[in-house]
């Protein structure tokens, strides 16, 4: 018996050293090159590794020395490693031949040398070369071979990185659920290992993500994340490239000042970390800020510093977008054959470059230029080409937009069908427990007093004690089940705030479709009238999205802070129109929430209002004053005022005969709120219009 367990143990003992031998056989082989290279060649290795994310051009010479002593004392492995990092030098420089070249030789090395984890880098070296050439399909292929051979390997690293690969390379296809997919994989594989060193980039990548498909919450926290990420310790490209999405960010919500604060925050901290090509994004982006805000003077230096600083870095990307923001300076300055000539080297990086995008507000910029420059026939080139290039841009991102949302509609409609009827049955639940409830207190109560009369009859105290006690007992656990109902009330209150939190958001998700769809019609209409109809609706239509996304960002759903929206529409209205920056807006603004039956139709008044002041008041003025008045009377009464100083109402105006749409909406929408319309001349020299009412809740 002791002979058979001793022969048990032994047999045990060479299972567990086999099962070792499987567990250490994809790193055995690079174990073998560590101990076999030369110390020279370990200090090198080391020594291009740390800088190799600080400084790649200093590391060139250092690369191509490793690939020499690898190759003389015959370890693939280093070889291999240092073909990478020569790639990833060229990768830098912007010089994809190169890079490609010699990722192709590292990926070959490595697959001579049967090393599973420098395959996997290889590989991953191959697909950043191949995703910055724009060729998408070969970049997903060698990312989904690194994500192979790091899994075989057990590299946890690659595996995050290259799940991480996968999904930036799924965002350029535009397919940004398998993007989100692969992003949270990386996430969850990052988490599980431990791997904080990647969570910067990835929280970075999944916010910019999620603002191409609009959810701009989502893309707001996860940036923060990516911000306090990268900040101990400091990963300057990421941090700079986290405050540019945060910058975005603003933008999108129409926050220009905070944005030019993320915009500038990011130039300096690139400056100081000698990052040419992310200072010259953020000088172009801020550049664009300064022109909305009409500081010209900084919008011209911003965009010339992002020229050079474009040219010196050889980021042909950059200097396409540096260029065309140069371009839109000079043509808001008058320059016109200035900005044609900025605007042609645009259109020229922007078509290597392959950005769409790009071209299109390139174009858009040269037709403006051309015609302002008395050039029309090349105004009207440069116009048929914007509309092409619009027109596929739009079908294609309407497309998407649209599969996207029926994809998202479709889980919706079952998510909310279901929390409806499972918030019907607890509300009919909750109604036959109230009703049982009050059913039983009154019977309590004639049991007390039953008892009392039993008790005085009988003339026995302890009987009327004893009685007194069981119901004080029961009245106890009646109102522990009172508190808990309660309870359960108030997060069936929580829940349909955010069943409505959502009602709102989606509405504004089907008005922006429908923006998009009005966009597509106006680019296609010749007829001016027809066009400006189509704009007008638009706007209208405009105003009614922001007041659902106002409802479904703030705290209280109920009723919508009118006057930070009244701010919001009216920068919205001005940013339309190409003579927005020479209008000075004057706010006197009170404080004040209104329901969604007021807020809409008071909404489109002071739309209709603000754009016609755009179209008639200020062709023929250099500088002009719009001033917007919104105050609070006594009586829960409102006043709004739009006056302007331009040339004022035509002689004879009559508010019953005129043919325009927008003056007799306006006054059916004052009926609407049970208030007056009038109209006069304002003491700055223009048109006055007043809106009196009371707040219909």
């Amino acid at each position: 018996m002791h002979r058979r367990r001793f022969h048990f143990w032994r047999r045990l003992k060479f299972v567990f050293a086999g099962l070792l031998l499987v567990a250490l056989s994809t790193n055995w082989s690079f174990a073998q090159v560590e101990k076999n290279a030369s110390p020279r060649l370990k200090r090198l290795s080391k020594l291009v590794y740390d800088k190799m994310y600080t400084n790649p051009d200093a590391i060139y010479d250092s690369a191509r020395m490793q690939v020499r002593l690898a190759q003389t004392e015959k370890l693939p492995g280093y070889e291999a490693r240092g073909l990478g990092y020569i790639s990833v030098v060229w990768n830098w420089r912007n010089q994809l031949d190169s890079s490609l070249f010699y990722a192709k030789q590292s990926r070959d090395v490595a697959m001579r040398s049967g090393l599973p984890r420098q395959i996997s880098t290889g590989y991953n070296s191959l697909g950043i070369v191949f995703e910055l050439r724009g060729l998408a399909d070969s970049a997903l292929t060698a990312y989904k071979q690194s994500l192979e051979w790091s899994q075989k390997s057990n590299d946890h690293k690659g595996e995050a990185r290259a799940l991480l690969n996968i999904g930036m390379v799924y965002r350029s296809k535009g397919d940004f659920y398998k993007s989100l997919e692969n992003l949270h994989l990386a996430e969850a594989a990052c988490i599980r290992w431990n791997l904080k060193g990647y969570l910067a980039n990835l929280y970075l990548s999944i916010g910019q993500v999620y603002q191409l498909i609009g959810e701009e919450d989502l893309a707001f926290e996860n940036l923060h994340r990516a911000l306090r990420r990268s900040r101990n310790p400091p990963k300057y490209r990421i941090l700079t490239a986290t405050m540019e999405g945060l910058g975005d960010h603003c933008v999108a919500i129409g926050d220009t000042a905070e944005a030019l604060c993320w915009y500038a925050s990011s130039r300096q901290i690139a400056h100081d970390a000698r990052l040419p090509a992310q200072e010259g994004q953020s000088s172009a982006k801020a550049s664009g800020i300064y022109l909305l805000l009409g500081q010209l003077d900084a919008a011209v230096d911003a965009a010339q510093l992002a020229v050079d600083l474009a040219v010196r870095d050889h980021d042909t990307l950059t200097l396409g977008r540096a260029y065309h923001a140069l371009g839109l300076v000079e043509l808001k300055l008058g320059r016109y054959n200035a900005a044609m000539r900025n605007c042609g080297v645009a259109y020229e990086f922007a078509s290597k470059s392959g950005q769409n995008n790009d071209l299109v507000k390139v174009c858009d910029c040269l037709w403006r230029s051309a015609e302002k420059a008395g050039q029309p026939q090349l105004a009207l080139r440069h116009y048929r080409e914007f509309i092409e290039l619009r027109d596929s841009l739009f079908s294609k991102e309407n497309s998407l937009a649209i599969a996207r949302l029926e994809a998202r509609l479709e889980y919706e409609r079952k998510h909310t069908s279901d929390s409806l009827l499972q918030a019907a049955k607890t509300l009919q639940q909750e109604t036959i427990f109230q009703t049982k409830l009050t059913l039983e207190q009154e019977r309590s109560r004639w049991l007390i007093g039953l008892s009392i009369v039993a008790a005085l009859l009988a003339f026995s105290g302890a009987i009327v004690g004893i009685v007194f006690k069981r119901q004080n007992g029961q009245l106890f656990a009646q109102n522990a089940l009172i508190h808990q109902q309660k309870e359960s009330i108030e997060s069936a209150l929580g829940e349909k705030e955010v069943l409505l939190r959502e009602v709102h958001h989606r509405v504004k998700n089907n008005l922006q479709v429908m923006i998009s769809l009005l966009e597509m019609q106006a680019a296609k209409v010749a007829d001016l009238a027809a066009l400006d109809a189509l704009l007008a609706s638009k706007g209208r239509v405009q105003a009614m999205t922001l007041i659902h996304q106002k409802l479904y960002q703030q705290q209280n759903i109920a009723d919508l802070e009118f006057d930070a929206y009244l701010r919001q529409l009216v920068s919205a209205v001005c940013e339309l129109y190409p003579d927005g920056s020479r209008v000075n807006v004057i706010y006197t603004v009170h404080s004040c929430s209104f329901g969604i039956d007021t807020a809409v139709p008071l909404g489109l008044i002071l739309n209709e209002l603000v754009t016609n002041a755009f179209k008639y008041a200020f062709d023929h003025k250099d500088k002009g004053i719009l001033k917007v008045s919104f105050v609070r009377g006594i009586q829960d009464s409102f006043e709004l005022t739009v006056e302007d100083n331009g040339p004022g109402l035509p002689e004879g105006f009559d508010l019953q005969r005129t043919e325009s749409l927008g003056m007799p909406l306006v006054q059916g929408l004052a009926r609407q709120l049970k208030g007056t319309f009038m109209v006069g001349r304002s003491d700055l020299g223009g048109a006055l219009f007043v809106i009196h009412f009371k707040s219909l809740g």
